[in-house]
């Protein structure tokens, strides 16, 4: 079963589980649903649906061994751990991660390390040239 522990008992949860299957603690917000991310890269393009709870914006670090789950490598100024989306109860949430270059949205470069709140329909600035357009 792959998956998470309960913070609050420590029992196994399955992966997509919305409550603690020992105890009953909430693990998963259950106010947000999917999000579909279209990114636009200078002239290229794509979108792609999410349905986990953070969402990693990057480009792959091969001395790790990691990748993000919305790959920017055409971008040389988005950092490899450059920022994430968060689904909270209430929504969804964008965190730059401390990039050197970066995140805006509504036009405004956001605090690293702190959480914003997102509207469906937005859009996010990364890097030199990379927009992220959120629906949810």
């Amino acid at each position: 079963m792959a998956g998470n522990t309960c913070a609050k008992c420590g029992a196994p949860v399955e992966a997509g589980a919305i409550e603690c299957p020992n105890c009953g603690t909430r693990v998963r917000p259950t106010g947000a649903g999917a999000i579909t991310i279209k990114v636009s890269m200078g002239f290229l393009s794509g979108e792609s649906t999410f349905e986990q709870d953070v969402i990693t914006i990057g480009r792959p670090d091969p001395e790790r061994g990691s990748s993000p789950d919305i790959d920017l490598s055409g971008d040389d100024a988005v950092s490899r751990f450059h920022a994430e989306l968060r689904r909270r109860a209430d929504g969804y949430y964008l965190v730059d991660l401390g990039s050197t270059n970066g995140t805006r949205l509504r036009g405004e470069e956001i605090a690293a390390l702190t959480e914003v709140k997102l509207e469906s329909g937005e859009e996010i600035g990364v890097g030199e040239k990379t927009r992220l357009a959120v629906q949810f």
